[in-house]
């Protein structure tokens, strides 16, 4: 936080949100000005609404990717029940 300065208002910070999706997607960075009185808050509601809009954009790609997919949902299912057996052996589950 920012030090007030005598004789005058607090000066809002500069707070600045920075998260990358996946290696394969852009950074996205935000940055706002807030009062300092405000800014943890701000900074909690931040990270919840940042949290729902990375799990909103990873499954719309999820949803594209599986929309042109040419897979049976018994293929899926199988292909699922493997990857699964596969890390049970390999973590020992």
């Amino acid at each position: 936080m920012f030090p007030a300065r005598e004789n005058s208002s607090p000066s809002p910070e500069k707070f600045i949100y920075s998260k990358q999706l996946s290696p394969f997607m852009a950074e996205i960075k935000i940055k706002v000005d807030v009062p300092p009185e405000l800014a943890g808050k701000f900074e909690t509601a931040l990270e919840k609404v940042v949290e729902q809009f990375t799990r909103r954009v990873r499954f719309s790609v999820i949803d594209e990717i599986m929309s042109k997919s040419k897979l049976t949902d018994e293929q899926i299912n199988k292909l699922s029940s493997e990857a699964k057996e596969r890390t049970v052996k390999k973590h020992g589950w």
